[in-house]
């Protein structure tokens, strides 16, 4: 049998130096992923653009698969961190609906402002290799997204918030990552994901104040 499950970073640098080759290693092949997507990418164009040895690449990541790998985690890091106070607006606001338009918009941002992050996403949609990593992102935004609904409303029963949090997680990665494909918004299509996202939502949380590109309901 095949693996298909792209390999992990070999071991984590220490001291800065190490860091400092990671890091660019991780940059140079998000320059190239970002120039021509992810089948130009191989990891002897990487160290020639990070203007380090072959070995010096081999030496932390196996194979480009272990380089893709470390480039999703770090995206993931980065949007946790760009989320941050987002789900407790959520719980806490009220319009809760208008919390959902702004969560949309700053994912789409996020990435286009990301290097390579319109075209890491793409490839993980179009990648068996990449899909157990897009699925690991589904269930943490969903058990994430679960706990502010049950938070906003604890009337709404956990496994029910669950099953809406993760058909919202479902539908709305590709749903923003093809509102960004040519890399700016398609705000319209981007809005038309939110006022899905908001219907799905509202028996479990009520009408919504105001919808995305159309104003107070």
């Amino acid at each position: 049998m095949i693996d298909d499950a792209p390999a992990r970073r070999r071991r984590t640098p220490s001291q800065e130096r190490s860091r400092v080759t990671v890091d660019a290693i991780c940059a140079a092949a998000a320059e190239i992923i970002a120039e021509g997507g992810i089948t130009t990418l191989t990891t002897n164009a990487v160290a020639k653009r990070a203007g380090v040895s072959i070995t010096a690449v081999y030496a932390y990541f196996p194979d480009k698969w272990a380089i893709v790998h470390e480039l999703f985690e770090r995206f993931e890091q980065a949007r946790a961190q760009d989320l941050a106070g987002l789900y407790e607006s959520f719980v806490t606001s009220d319009d809760w609906a208008a919390v959902i338009d702004d969560l949309w918009d700053r994912m789409a941002r996020f990435r286009i402002e990301t290097p390579a992050g319109v075209e890491l996403r793409l490839a993980m949609l179009g990648s068996p290799r990449l899909a157990d990593l897009d699925h690991a992102g589904s269930v943490r935004a969903a058990t994430g997204f679960a706990a502010a609904i049950v938070g906003r409303n604890p009337a709404v029963d956990p496994d029910d918030a669950f099953r809406a949090a993760w058909v919202i997680s479902l539908a709305a990665g590709p749903l923003i990552d093809d509102s960004v494909r040519d890399g700016t918004v398609a705000q319209e299509r981007l809005d038309e994901g939110k006022r899905m996202v908001i219907r799905h939502l509202e028996p479990l949380l009520g009408p919504a104040r105001t919808m995305p590109g159309m104003g107070p309901t």
